[in-house]
């Protein structure tokens, strides 16, 4: 299915709707499949069979976050298709794709960071979580201004000698996308206190105001200021996305602060 999208991607007038609907398609047909391996060759499922009923909430919110997220993060490539031309998508692809060891150093933490959370939150509490959380944001958003540094210094040399390509507007490209993996970077990381207290409803709705907001600012600002409306309309989203991951996580907090207060008063 993903090899006959990417064909009736190239020949089809609106290349970004077919490229779309192929991968819906895929995912449906991969889903159904996998879920009948799943009872077919899971015997937990046999032993208990009300356990998939019972984390299906839970799995529903994360699997809509998890789409909305992506139309937040991958929406904008269909817009610059549509609004622009492909050379704009191959000018973006290409700047953002020198974002992408800062990415990956991100998520190869983070999946170390979800057990590490638990773990902090059932002896410490979440203002202790929060804190820390926070120290390795900084640490590691750090670490991503360090590497955007010598990434402009370089750039002339990457385009011209690794690329081999020159973009209109390059520099200003390389500064959004920059601004918005720096705050990529904090928010992957402050986002596990909620994802260990399974706050997956407000998450999703969090990334779904985002992601509305990101795709209409990339719209206009792409009809405006041409290629690079795409990432200032991706760093609008993430400055939201971020503020109210960091709100949420601030009312967890005092939230269990007034309880714990409230039961030592009582006893």
């Amino acid at each position: 299915l993903l090899v006959f999208g990417v064909y009736l991607a190239i020949r089809a007038p609106l290349p970004s709707i077919a490229a779309l609907a192929a991968l819906t398609a895929a995912a449906l047909v991969s889903g159904f499949l996998l879920g009948k391996a799943l009872w077919h060759y899971e015997p937990w499922t046999v032993g208990a069979p009300s356990v998939l009923r019972a984390i299906a909430p839970l799995a529903a919110w994360s699997t809509a976050g998890a789409s909305v997220h992506w139309l937040f993060s991958q929406g904008y490539a269909y817009l610059a298709a549509n609004v622009l031309d492909i050379t704009a998508v191959a000018a973006i692809a290409a700047t953002r794709l020198m974002m992408m060891p800062v990415n990956l150093l991100s998520t190869g933490i983070g999946a170390l960071m979800l057990p590490l959370t638990v773990g902090w939150l059932q002896q410490h509490g979440p203002a202790v979580v929060l804190r820390r959380l926070g120290l390795f944001a900084l640490a590691l958003s750090g670490v991503a201004v360090c590497y955007f540094a010598l990434l402009w210094v370089l750039r002339d040399f990457i385009f011209a000698e690794v690329l081999r390509k020159q973009f209109a507007q390059r520099d200003q490209l390389l500064l959004l996308w920059s601004g918005a993996f720096f705050l990529m970077t904090a928010r992957d990381q402050l986002i596990y206190l909620l994802v260990a207290r399974e706050r997956f409803r407000q998450l999703t709705l969090i990334a779904f105001v985002s992601a509305t907001i990101s795709l209409a600012a990339s719209y206009f600002a792409m009809r405006r200021y041409g290629v690079i409306g795409a990432p200032l309309g991706v760093l609008v989203g993430e400055i939201i996305n971020l503020t109210g991951i960091v709100l949420l996580s601030l009312r967890q907090t005092s939230a269990v602060t007034r309880a714990a207060a409230c039961a030592g008063a009582a006893s």
